[in-house]
């Protein structure tokens, strides 16, 4: 490992510490990633905007600070997630979907994605109106539309019901909702197996 020294330029630095984490979480050395990716998004939060500009082209509006704080943060929850700091992980996974969010980043992607945060957040009526606009995508089969609407349904139910499992069954009815999006467990199946 080489440490990244604070008289490198703004920019290396920011390029080091993320192409260094990407590799330790990829290669599975996540207290590593976690140190490099923790110090990814430390130096993008604390850069000037004369700083960001020198890896951005000169541009220094708005859109390019969101990209780069929504990138750090979601690198740091894809490590997280993987060290099962789960609600750290969502903190950052939420932090970069309202970064996203900034400069008009909506699709089924980030939908899932919010999806997914509001659930573990215990916001289900949120949760569900989120897949209630992801069952609106044009990308998704009548199959797939009519599981994601359904939930929804219960999802919004569950934020309601004050049974102890309420988590559990807004993830299950989420979870299932995505498997059917991918093309149903039998499909996956023929994918993975051949």
């Amino acid at each position: 490992r080489v440490s990244t020294s604070p008289a490198w330029p703004w920019w290396m630095r920011v390029l080091g510490r993320g192409f260094r984490g990407v590799a330790q979480c990829h290669a599975g050395y996540h207290y590593a990633a976690e140190e490099e990716l923790t110090g990814l998004v430390d130096d993008v939060e604390k850069a000037t905007p004369a700083e960001r500009a020198m890896l951005t082209y000169g541009q220094q509006d708005a859109w390019v600070d969101a990209e780069l704080r929504a990138t750090a943060h979601l690198l740091r929850a894809w490590n997280r997630f993987a060290l099962d700091r789960k609600d750290a992980a969502t903190d950052d996974l939420e932090e970069g979907l309202k970064q996203l969010e900034r400069i008009g980043v909506d699709n089924e992607l980030t939908q899932w994605a919010w999806a997914v945060v509001h659930t573990r957040r215990k916001r289900y009526d949120q949760a569900a109106a989120s897949l209630e606009k992801l069952a609106q995508s044009p990308h998704l089969d009548a199959t797939a539309k009519a599981e994601v609407q359904a939930a929804a349904v219960e999802v919004k139910k569950a934020g309601h019901d004050w049974l102890p499992l309420t988590s559990l069954r807004a993830n299950y009815y989420i979870l299932n909702a995505l498997l059917q999006r991918a093309g149903g467990l039998e499909h996956i199946c023929e994918v993975l197996v051949g």
